[in-house]
């Protein structure tokens, strides 16, 4: 292990601790949209390893908490969520911190002027992308973003608006630490009631701390026009231009710059959104990028464990509906990588999340959860697909406290020669639902 590293994130670490015990305090204070719960309980594994020979069952337990804090005011708007959890296991494994936070912040410094912007993104990727997810086969990242963003009116519809951010990634065992400077410059007209139509140029920087590593530095550059807006029950967004990438040995690539989004409010419980597109990513980026699409933060996240920067194209679907006694999230997309020198790592991803909850009764209740992965290395002939089932039953002592039983099934079958392996899994927990919370 990277030893360096490893201090660093676990000093990054505290970042999303600390954020997330300060919003557990300003919404214990004042009245926010709020989803919070706590957690212990105990669990066993036929296959804590998911080895696909000599499994090794283990008893394992856990402590967590589950955080979503949304905010919106006219001096500062918050959108925190969290997952974090603290794992023991009875001898397999070293006990280990895990889960995530995915937070966005941003502070009105001058009205209509001036403000400043803070997100944080936390949580674990795989060590080795061929391996499962195991207590040995995933690592801390951390992506901290701050800095200012300054608007100029430049008359009643159109304005100029400059962003300017700093980042800092860090990974706990990879060497693959990074800090990157970003510029933004926006010239933006309102060309109908709540639609703005802009040209945009961006420029980043990334450099990594190693020596080594160093010779990965990169240059990214766009220009795009964005159309953005509302009309009736839809939100969109859609990008097209132009990118570049400049590599430290002078190995440019460019093309087409593209992506889209569409929201529609389907009814005052549900929501549908499409989305996809083209662009150059990196580890950092498309691991924020991940989370952002992640049901749950702290999921961990597939990347490919290289610092090569990468075309991304993606396409995605996200159904969310929540009613009084039922709730659905529905999930599903497509990821397409291709590398600029390592056309082994070239591959497409495929993943489908659904997750059901319903309360059978007042104080019975019961969830479903269903996640599927596809994973197709096209230089390496090497398939992967996973596919997790869980099903929990819960019941309500009171208000406060529930008490929950789950099991549940991972199996994943692959071309590769003794890498299919299944684990089962039961856990029992308790749940405490705090007063401000309810």
């Amino acid at each position: 292990m990277n030893n360096n590293n490893s201090l660093g994130v676990r000093t990054w670490r505290l970042l999303p601790i600390g954020l997330t015990l300060c919003a557990v305090n300003v919404s214990a204070q004042q009245p926010l949209d709020v989803d919070a719960m706590f957690s212990v309980g105990a669990g066993y594994s036929d296959n804590i390893g998911r080895e696909p020979v000599a499994p090794v069952d283990e008893v394992f337990a856990r402590a967590g908490m589950l955080l979503d804090v949304i905010e919106d005011m006219p001096s500062r708007q918050l959108d925190i969520r969290s997952n974090l959890t603290y794992q023991w296991y009875e001898e397999a494994f070293d006990s280990e911190f895990v889960g995530g936070v995915d937070a966005f912040a941003e502070f009105t410094l001058i009205d209509e002027r001036l403000s400043w912007i803070v997100e944080e993104d936390y949580g674990q990727v795989l060590s080795d992308p061929f391996l499962p997810s195991r207590p040995d086969n995933r690592e801390d990242v951390n992506f901290f973003s701050t800095g200012p963003i300054v608007y100029f009116p430049l008359g009643v519809r159109t304005g100029l608006e400059v962003d300017l951010e700093y980042s800092s990634v860090r990974f706990e065992e990879q060497p693959s630490d990074n800090d990157r400077g970003q510029a933004l410059v926006s010239l933006s007209r309102e060309v109908r009631a709540g639609r703005f139509l802009s040209l945009n140029v961006l420029g980043e920087r990334t450099e990594f701390d190693d020596e080594v590593m160093a010779s990965n530095n990169f240059d990214r550059y766009e220009t795009f026009l964005r159309f953005e807006g509302e009309r009736g029950q839809n939100e969109f967004s859609a990008d097209i231009g132009y990118t570049e990438l400049r590599l430290q040995n002078d190995d440019n690539s460019n093309g087409l710059l593209a992506s889209f989004s569409v929201g529609r409010r389907l009814s005052p419980l549900a929501t549908l959104t499409f989305a996809g597109g083209s662009r150059y990513s990196d580890q950092g980026n498309i691991f924020r990028f991940m989370q952002s699409l992640s049901r749950v933060p702290g999921q961990t996240n597939d990347l490919n464990t290289t610092a090569t920067p990468f075309r991304n194209d993606f396409a995605n679907i996200i159904y969310i509906a929540d009613g009084e006694r039922t709730s659905i999230d529905f999930r599903v997309g497509w990821n397409g990588e291709e590398y600029e020198d390592r056309t082994d790592l070239d591959r497409e991803v495929v993943f489908v999340d659904f997750y059901l909850q319903r309360d059978l009764t007042r104080r019975i209740f019961t969830n479903l959860d269903l996640r599927y992965t596809s994973r197709e290395f096209s230089d390496l002939s090497r398939s992967d697909k996973d596919f997790l089932s869980a099903l929990l039953f819960g019941y309500r002592l009171n208000s406060a406290m529930s008490v929950t039983v789950q099991g549940g099934r991972f199996d994943r079958d692959s071309n590769a020669a003794n890498a299919d392996f299944t684990e089962n899994f039961v856990f029992i927990g308790v749940n405490y639902i705090p007063r401000w919370a309810r």
